[in-house]
């Protein structure tokens, strides 16, 4: 068996798989960052495994794991260096603003909630301190999920299928940031890493 370049490989066969997909450019520039800042929540995650792995000399689990985590591309996490790749800077505090609006929305519109988005960043997890990103209302990006969703719930529960379209529209906004910047898909996921990093 042929081993793989387990960079290119990984870098070909998702864009390849975006590709089949047929998500328009924007969704999937929005997606490589996204994935590229989630990646950093899962080396911490991860973090304690590695380390074992490695004491107990296991040395090619420790290697596959890495290679997983570094598979797309090896981002540095210079914000400076991964924001100023394309045409034009991404504004990081637009980003923020999507962010925190599509909490907004996933809680008080969807959700029918009447709660402060600070609050609920705060509750994620009791033991686990969570950075609350202070960011504004989209204004637009809610307009178009303030509608009537009774008919969308099951049982009193919303569909999967409403938060799939929450975050299509996500990836799409994030995306058209990146498209106009006129990153490749490498620089969009070592944009989304960069800036996970600076927001940690």
């Amino acid at each position: 068996m042929v081993k793989n370049d387990s960079n290119s490989y990984m870098y070909e066969r998702l864009n390849d798989d975006l590709k089949l997909c047929s998500f328009s450019e924007n969704i999937k520039l929005g997606f490589l960052f996204f994935l590229g800042a989630g990646i950093q929540n899962f080396i911490n995650l991860k973090c304690s495994i590695f380390h074992k792995l490695r004491e107990e000399k296991n040395d090619e689990l420790a290697v596959l794991m890495h290679d997983c985590i570094n598979s797309y591309s090896h981002p540095t996490g210079d914000f400076e260096q991964a924001f100023s790749t394309g045409k034009t800077n991404i504004g990081e505090i637009e980003i923020i603003n999507l962010l925190y609006t599509h909490a907004h929305i996933a809680i008080n519109v969807l959700g029918e909630s009447n709660q402060d988005i600070k609050d609920q960043f705060r509750n994620i997890h009791p033991t686990i301190p969570v950075k609350v990103i202070r960011g504004e209302i989209v204004d637009d990006f809610v307009q178009k999920f303030d509608i009537d969703w009774t008919k969308y719930r099951i049982e009193n529960k919303m569909c999967l299928n409403v938060f799939y379209v929450l975050q299509e529209e996500l990836f799409e906004r994030i995306g058209s940031y990146i498209n106009n910047s006129g990153m490749t898909y490498k620089q969009a996921y070592e944009a989304g890493f960069a800036f996970f990093c600076i927001n940690e």
